[in-house]
């Protein structure tokens, strides 16, 4: 058996979304619950699936027909 080449880093680039899409979850799950666009129910929902989602609380960055920021800009899907 051959010994194995190393594999090298040669180049890393990474796409930093616009500042506007930046989420921070608490400020925008309390703005669904002040827009009564959702129930209370719907937005519980939306916390347990961010929760188990593995996205950051605070460096989250979603487009905007996902992203809580617009809420009432977009009308719920």
């Amino acid at each position: 058996m051959s010994p194995r080449q190393p594999v090298l880093l040669v180049d890393v680039n990474a796409y930093l979304p616009p500042a506007e899409y930046k989420v921070e979850w608490a400020l925008a799950m309390r703005q669904q619950r002040e827009t009564d666009i959702y129930t209370e129910e719907e937005v519980q929902f939306q916390e347990r699936v961010f929760a188990r989602s593995g996205l950051h609380p605070q460096r989250t960055y979603l487009p905007p027909s996902l992203n809580p920021r617009y809420v009432g800009v977009y009308p719920k899907t």
